[in-house]
């Protein structure tokens, strides 16, 4: 039996960000099992659908996935969980770093940086920004504490290895 806890590493993306992300996505598929929310309705009526039934997409999903519960943990908890769960955490800007940091750690070369997931551009209303923001405060949060501890992350992940993978 394989006795170890898990331990994680993520990059997030700035929250609204995502959420036009996935709404542009799943609107280009309706084979998506969410093109029947999103399909026919502008970013503003399928933001409005998801966060007045407090679903995924649109509700604090950044926080739920982090720590992996359906429930809405407090902004403690969170960090907690992000402390001692992740070896690191970065920005959606920082994969790279990222990659060419445990290729430095692990003794081997870095990859030529990742741009893969990159799609023409699209459009990011910010009309609906602040309308996000006030569904999203836990993950607004969380993002912010990332940003903040991401260089302390990157520094520390030697450490941090050393530490989490016993």
């Amino acid at each position: 039996s394989f006795s170890r806890r898990s331990v994680y590493l993520a990059c997030v993306r700035e929250p609204y960000e995502r959420f036009c992300s996935f709404y542009n996505y799943v609107k280009q598929r309706p084979d998506h099992p969410g093109y029947p929310s999103i399909g026919g309705r502008s970013i503003g009526e399928a933001l409005e659908h998801y966060t007045r039934r407090r679903l995924g997409p649109a509700d604090n999903y950044l926080a739920r996935y982090l720590i992996g519960s359906t429930r809405w943990p407090r902004f403690a908890q969170a960090r907690k969980h992000l402390e001692h769960r992740y070896l690191a955490v970065v920005s959606h800007d920082r994969v790279n770093q990222l990659v060419a940091r445990m290729a430095e750690i692990f003794g081997l070369e870095a990859p030529e940086p990742l741009f893969r997931n990159v799609q023409s551009s699209y459009e990011v209303p910010e009309e609906w920004r602040e309308v996000f923001k006030a569904h999203n405060k836990l993950d607004y949060r969380i993002y912010e504490y990332v940003t903040e501890h991401c260089d302390k992350w990157l520094e520390e992940l030697p450490d941090r290895i050393r530490k989490m993978a016993v």
